[in-house]
C-alpha cells in the first residue's frame, strides 16, 4: 500500500491522466476543424454554380460568390506565396486588380516554378489595360492586408 501512494507513483499517474485528457482534447479539436472545413467547402461549392455578379454590385457579405470586376493590374504590388503543384515547388502569382474607385482586389493568377523568385513575373505578365475577370471571391483577412507586405511570402494566413 505504501508503493501505491509514493509520490513518484503518484506523479506518473498524474501525468498519464493529464496526457490523456490533453489527447482527448486536441482530439475533439480536430474534430470541430474538420466540420469548420467542411462547412467551408461546401459553402464554397454551392456559391461557385451560381451565375456572377458585379463586384461592384455587392452589399455586404459576399464571401465565396462568383464574381465580375473591371480594372487593371497592379504589378508593382505583385505578391507571390510558395506553393508545390504536381510534386514541384513553385509559387502562386498574386496581383492586385485595381477598380475604378481606387479599391483594389487580389487576383490569384496562377503558378511560376520556383526559378521566377522576384515579383513582378515576366514571363507570367497580366494583360496591360483594363480587364474583366470573373472569379470566386474569399472572405477578406480579419487584420486586412499590412501596408508593407514581403514580395515573397510562404503562406497567406
Amino acid at each position: 500500500m505504501r508503493r501505491l501512494l509514493s509520490p513518484r507513483w503518484i506523479a506518473g499517474h498524474l501525468l498519464a491522466l493529464a496526457t490523456v485528457v490533453a489527447f482527448t482534447s486536441f482530439g475533439f479539436w480536430q474534430l470541430d476543424r474538420h466540420s469548420q472545413k467542411r462547412e467551408i467547402k461546401q459553402d464554397a461549392e454551392a456559391a461557385a454554380v451560381v451565375p456572377a455578379v458585379p463586384l461592384a454590385g455587392l452589399d455586404g457579405e459576399g464571401a465565396f460568390r462568383v464574381v465580375d470586376a473591371e480594372g487593371t493590374y497592379d504589378t508593382g504590388a505583385e505578391v507571390l506565396v510558395l506553393r508545390s503543384q504536381d510534386l514541384a515547388s513553385g509559387y502562386l502569382v498574386l496581383t492586385p486588380l485595381v477598380l475604378a474607385d481606387g479599391s483594389a482586389v487580389l487576383v490569384e493568377r496562377g503558378w511560376v516554378p520556383l526559378d521566377y523568385d522576384e515579383p513582378p513575373v515576366a514571363e507570367a505578365a497580366p494583360p496591360a489595360g483594363t480587364v474583366r475577370v470573373t472569379g470566386q471571391l474569399w472572405p477578406a483577412e480579419e487584420d486586412g492586408v499590412p501596408d508593407e507586405a514581403p514580395s515573397v511570402m510562404r503562406r497567406i494566413d
